[in-house]
């Protein structure tokens, strides 16, 4: 009889490979955690799949699986939402005034990630596409400020 025997909650493997098994159990009030490995002359896991079957072992892997998921995808969903408010502009004048902030006065600190999205903007135009020369798209690569990407892309429309 194991420690856990008559007092499974819920068991689950923690690993993708499915090596390890965490128990949960009551003690009393409280929830104690087991681990076990699956082997088949373990006198505990044996007691253990008497009492939550592989079958169910799995299915609780999948539905706390599938729960970290949904989780996960609720906080990136936030975390964009956020990040789509706060850049959302006001009016036209505020855009280009926080469009030539970024422009002429670029501060790496502040603004790296917003160079890469204009970067990623740019080769996703038509007219940066069908350049073969990849000479002049490793400018824009290379570029370190918004102001030499947009001199690299000039220099592509201008071929």
């Amino acid at each position: 009889m194991a420690i856990f025997s008559g007092k499974v909650i819920e068991a689950y493997y923690t690993n993708a490979e499915n090596t390890c098994i965490e128990v949960l159990y009551r003690e009393g009030e409280k929830a104690i955690c087991y681990y076990i490995e699956p082997d088949m002359t373990d006198k505990n896991f044996m007691a253990l799949i008497e009492e939550y079957p592989m079958d169910k072992i799995s299915e609780s892997t999948v539905q706390r699986n599938l729960s970290a998921l949904r989780k996960l995808n609720s906080v990136v969903d936030a975390k964009v939402q956020q990040r789509l408010d706060a850049s959302t502009p006001t009016s036209p004048a505020s855009n280009f005034d926080t469009t030539m902030e970024f422009v002429i006065n670029y501060d790496e600190s502040k603004s790296a990630e917003d160079l890469f999205a204009l970067k990623l903007k740019i080769f996703e135009m038509d007219s940066v596409k069908q350049i073969t020369d990849n000479e002049l798209k490793k400018q824009i690569r290379t570029a370190k400020t918004p102001m030499e990407v947009l001199v690299a892309y000039h220099g592509i429309v201008k071929k």
